[in-house]
């Protein structure tokens, strides 16, 4: 029985936490995502500057777009502010926190954008 309770306990000792002689690996901090280019800052710009003024322009004759032109119209600023504080300096977290911020309000014009009927809300003639 003795023998037993002693393999038994050799047998469990690694299981127990501070028992086991591997080393656990550090964690690694994720990578940050990657800079926002000029060409992918204008092109949010445009497409958040561009919804707002279409939804706005279908508001007109749609009332019940009228919430959404007001929400909106607020996207390219709050693009600006995000944009402006990475120019400042930050931590890797904020810059990291302030880039993917950028990217969800340009996704959300994006999307936003798509979701409006082109047959009651055309999109604006685009140059050649």
């Amino acid at each position: 029985m003795k023998r037993l309770a002693l393999v038994l306990g050799l047998c469990l000792l690694p299981a127990l936490p501070g028992c086991s002689s591997h080393d656990e690996p550090e964690a690694v901090a994720p990578p940050l995502p990657p800079n926002l280019s000029p060409s992918e800052l204008a092109r949010g710009r445009e497409a958040c500057q561009t919804y707002a003024d279409r939804v706005c322009q279908c508001a007109t004759s749609q009332p019940d777009l009228a919430t959404e032109c007001d929400l909106a119209k607020a996207r390219p600023d709050a693009l600006a502010m995000t944009t402006a504080g990475l120019a400042d300096k930050h931590g890797p977290r904020d810059v990291a926190a302030l880039r993917v911020s950028a990217r969800q309000i340009i996704k959300a014009c994006i999307e936003a954008d798509a979701r409006l009927d082109p047959a009651t809300c055309p999109r604006p003639a685009q140059a050649p």
